[in-house]
């Protein structure tokens, strides 16, 4: 072993040895410092906890839900299924029904809305087809 090695191991020795000492020094104790780490918890822990949570009630309109009325709903019709002519009126409303990455399809709906609308010719199947050959081929950027 050189005196290098032995030098180091006698300044880690001593500094490990005072590293104990000084917690007891520091906390004037014996004992370890109470770090919330876990550890002996003493006799009888929690014995000055309160026995009980003390949750104030939920305010009015604090949207926790609740009582909704009498015939909640009742002027709601049927929902309607989305349909092929209804998606040729809106660019952006194909992707969010049918695109495989809306993120993707979003970016460029408007440019391909317009060019299928031209190949389409007002044809709902048509129109469809060629969003999702546009969305298939990804001429997105």
């Amino acid at each position: 072993m050189s005196m290098r090695t032995i030098l180091f191991a006698a300044v880690a020795t001593v500094a490990l040895a005072l590293g104990g000492c000084a917690d007891e020094q520091m906390t004037g104790s014996s004992q370890p410092a109470a770090t919330g780490q876990g550890g002996y918890l003493g006799s009888n822990p929690g014995a000055n906890a309160p026995t009980a949570a003390t949750n104030a009630p939920a305010a009015p309109g604090s949207g926790q839900g609740g009582y909704l009325g009498s015939n909640v709903g009742a002027g709601a019709g049927a929902p309607t299924r989305m349909t092929e002519a209804d998606m040729m009126k809106n660019p952006a409303m194909w992707c969010r029904m049918s695109a495989m990455d809306m993120g993707r399809c979003s970016g460029r709906s408007s440019a391909d809305h317009a060019y299928c609308m031209e190949k389409a010719g007002g044809d709902p199947v048509a129109y469809q087809r060629c969003r999702r050959t546009m969305d298939f081929i990804g001429w997105h950027n």
